[in-house]
């Protein structure tokens, strides 16, 4: 993939980025990385979209297809790894209103990935390898935090309503497509419980 074209050509010159609008909305935007030394997440605020582009670069960084971005000489990667639904750390900022959008339907859980290929790649940084080792398990207990949490009302989900045969690095515009609109459905099918959320004190 074009890191320059899809982070910095798209952004800065073909369709631009408010970046004045974004530093005066008022509104706290964090993303997450993955450190590749010791394996756990960073959460960091972003204040200048164009002035941390590595930082928001790094979170896009897949394991294994990408190299890791270095930052303050730091290599981070995808935050997927380290804690790929960050609902704790939405919890410790203090939110009261969370809403958690995800990219898989209700019955979908992570499988163990392969033992050699983690070790092939990530020898030297064992932190990290263990990390890759079990995120299976971590996600699938956030997702089973994330149903019960929900069916409390404590927080709002919003999930694919079914599941469509797409990649993480899909090429077929006519697929992509029909994600974005499915998106968009079930965004619209989830408007009136979310305000009916939104309005529970």
């Amino acid at each position: 993939m074009n890191k320059d074209f899809a982070f910095y050509t798209i952004p800065f010159s073909l369709d631009p980025f408010d970046n004045e609008a974004f530093k005066n909305a008022g509104i706290d935007f964090y993303v997450t990385l993955t450190n590749v030394d010791s394996g756990q997440a960073e959460y960091v605020k972003i204040t200048d979209v164009f002035a941390q582009m590595e930082t928001l670069r790094a979170t896009s960084a897949m394991p294994f297809v990408s190299k890791p971005v270095e930052i303050n000489g730091q290599k981070y990667l995808d935050s997927g790894i380290a804690d790929s639904i960050p609902l704790g750390q939405c919890q410790t900022l203090g939110y009261d209103k969370i809403i958690v959008i995800l990219t898989r339907p209700l019955d979908y859980r992570k499988k163990p990935s392969g033992h050699f290929l983690i070790d092939a790649f990530y020898r030297n940084k064992p932190a990290l390898a263990n990390k890759l080792k079990n995120r299976y398990l971590e996600y699938n207990q956030r997702i089973e935090e994330i149903i019960r949490l929900n069916e409390r009302q404590e927080i709002f989900v919003i999930r694919p309503s079914k599941t469509l045969p797409i990649h993480r690095l899909e090429k077929d515009p006519n697929k992509i497509r029909a994600m974005y609109d499915l998106g968009i459905s079930d965004a619209k099918q989830a408007l009136g419980k979310l305000r009916e959320y939104l309005l529970i004190t």
